[in-house]
C-alpha cells in the first residue's frame, strides 16, 4: 500500500491498491501576513495523535486555516479516474455550497472584507494521520486570501493570544534552503506541516513570500496601549518552602521532589483561578508568583462591594485569596507562607509586544522596569526589617487610595536599586 500519491502526477487508468475509505474537499487558505520585517503565514493545529497501544497523546501536525466538506459516497472507488470524475462532478454540482462554507468560515475568523485568488489544486491520497491505517481522499483548492479589512486583520493576528492560530514566521522559520531539499517533510516547533503544505511551500514559496500576496499589518496593532495598575506578587522564601517539602514530605508513590514540583504545579493553578473569577484578563507568570493588571478601561468592572469596589480593592482580594488558598495547600506541612507585593500606575503595552508569532501575550514598557525595582526593594526592606507577614510596595499612588481600602501603611523609604533611586511606601 502506498502511503502518498499525487493522484495528479498519475495515469487515469491506474488502479490503487486500497480504495479510499473517505474522500473529503478542503479550501484551504494562504494568509501572509506583512509587519513590515518578515511574512508570516497562520496555522491551525487541528489534531492531537493518541497512540493506540500506550494511550499517549503524541505531535499532531500543522495546517493552513482551512473548510472542510465531506463527500458522500457509499461505494469503493479505486480507478484514479473515477476518482478524478466524482470530485469534478461535486464542484461543478456544489459551488453555491462551497463558497458559502468559505463565508462562514472567515465569519468565524472574524474578517468580512477579503479578496480570494485561486493559487494551486491536487489531490492528495494517504494514510490518514489521525487513523492509522484508513487511505482517504483529499481534494485540496489552495487559496491566497488578500485585501483584509482592518478589523479583520487584527481579528487574525489576536493581540491577546485568545483564538489559538500559531504564525510561521516565513523568513525565518521556512527559507530557501528548506524548501529545496526535495521528499523534507518541514517542521515548525518541532512538529510536522501537513503535507499538503508542505508541497505548497516546496513549490510556491517565492509566491508566497511576495509583496503581492500579503496583507500589510499596522504593529501598533499588536498590543494594546494601557495605562492603569500594574501588580507583581511574589512568594516569600519559595526557596526554603520547596526544601521544606522535599525533606518532609512522604508518599509510598512519589518522592519529595516529586511532591515539591506538583505543589507549585498547584500554585499555578491557584493564580489563574483567582485570576478567573476575579476578570483578571492581563497576567503573565513569573517564576514562583505572576504579574497582571487593570487596565483604566476596565475599571468599571470592579465598582461594586462583591468584585472588590475599585480596583485596587481587588488587588488587594486578589493577593489575600492566593495567600489564603496557598497556605491550604501548606496545612499538612509546617510551613505558613507569606508573600510581597509591588503595585504601581502608568503606562503600558500589553499583547503581542515580541511580534506577530509571540506564543504568549507580555509586557513592555518603563512601567515594568519601575515594577521590578519596587518587587527588589521591597525584599531588601524585608530582608532588613525581618518581616514576616505579606506586605505590598507602592509607587505612584495616593496613601489615601490604600489606606481606604482597608491598607495599613508600614513605613516609607527610599530604595536604591540597581542604580534606581525609588520612593516606596510599604502597605500591609
Amino acid at each position: 500500500m502506498s502511503e502518498y500519491l499525487l493522484l495528479d502526477e498519475i495515469d487515469n487508468g491506474m488502479e490503487l491498491d486500497v480504495a479510499p475509505s473517505e474522500f473529503w474537499l478542503l479550501n484551504c487558505f494562504f494568509i501572509v501576513l506583512d509587519d513590515g520585517t518578515n511574512k508570516y503565514l497562520p496555522m491551525t493545529y487541528p489534531i492531537y495523535k493518541i497512540d493506540k497501544v500506550t494511550g499517549e497523546v503524541e505531535n499532531g501536525l500543522w495546517t493552513p486555516p482551512y473548510a472542510a466538506m465531506k463527500l458522500d459516497v457509499r461505494e469503493r472507488i479505486r480507478t484514479v479516474s473515477r476518482i478524478k470524475k466524482l470530485y469534478e462532478d461535486f464542484l461543478r454540482e456544489n459551488d453555491d455550497k462551497i463558497r458559502e462554507s468559505f463565508y462562514y468560515y472567515f465569519y468565524y475568523l472574524g474578517i468580512h472584507e477579503y479578496d480570494i485568488t485561486h493559487l494551486r489544486s491536487f489531490i492528495e491520497y494517504k494514510e490518514s494521520y489521525s487513523e492509522p491505517g484508513k487511505c482517504k481522499c483529499y481534494y485540496i483548492c489552495n487559496h491566497f486570501i488578500k485585501g483584509i479589512d482592518t478589523v479583520g486583520l487584527v481579528n487574525l493576528i489576536d493581540p491577546e493570544c485568545l483564538r489559538n492560530l500559531q504564525f510561521i514566521n516565513l523568513n525565518f522559520n521556512i527559507n530557501e534552503k528548506d524548501v529545496i531539499q526535495a521528499n523534507e517533510s518541514l517542521y515548525f516547533k518541532g512538529k510536522v506541516l501537513a503535507t499538503n503544505l508542505t508541497n505548497i511551500l516546496k513549490q510556491n514559496y517565492f509566491e508566497l513570500i511576495s509583496d503581492e500576496n500579503a496583507n500589510h499589518v499596522d504593529p501598533t496593532k499588536l498590543f494594546h496601549h494601557e495605562k492603569g495598575l500594574l501588580f507583581s506578587y511574589d512568594i516569600n522564601s519559595s526557596g526554603l518552602i520547596r526544601n521544606e517539602i522535599e525533606d518532609t514530605a512522604y508518599s509510598l508513590h512519589a518522592s519529595g521532589d516529586d511532591i515539591a514540583k506538583e505543589f507549585f504545579d498547584l500554585v499555578c493553578q491557584v493564580f489563574v483561578q483567582v485570576f478567573q473569577e476575579n476578570n483578571i484578563n492581563q497576567f503573565r507568570m513569573d517564576g514562583d508568583g505572576f504579574i497582571a493588571s487593570i487596565p483604566e478601561r476596565n475599571y468599571h468592572l470592579y465598582s461594586t462591594a462583591v468584585a472588590g469596589g475599585s480596583p485596587i480593592g481587588v488587588i488587594k482580594k486578589i493577593c489575600a485569596e492566593v495567600d489564603s488558598r496557598i497556605n491550604e495547600l501548606l496545612k499538612a506541612s509546617r510551613i505558613m507562607l507569606s508573600s510581597k507585593a509591588a503595585i504601581y500606575y502608568g503606562d503600558y503595552h500589553y499583547g503581542k509586544v515580541a511580534g506577530i508569532s509571540s506564543l504568549y501575550p507580555t509586557y513592555s514598557g518603563k512601567s515594568l522596569f519601575t515594577l521590578a525595582r519596587t518587587q527588589e526593594g521591597l525584599a531588601g526592606w524585608i530582608k532588613e526589617k525581618k518581616h514576616r507577614n505579606s506586605c505590598f510596595a507602592v509607587v505612584n499612588i495616593c496613601d489615601a487610595d490604600m489606606t481606604n481600602e482597608g491598607f495599613t501603611k508600614l513605613d516609607m523609604v527610599s530604595a536604591e536599586v540597581k542604580e534606581s533611586s525609588l520612593d516606596l511606601v510599604i502597605f500591609s
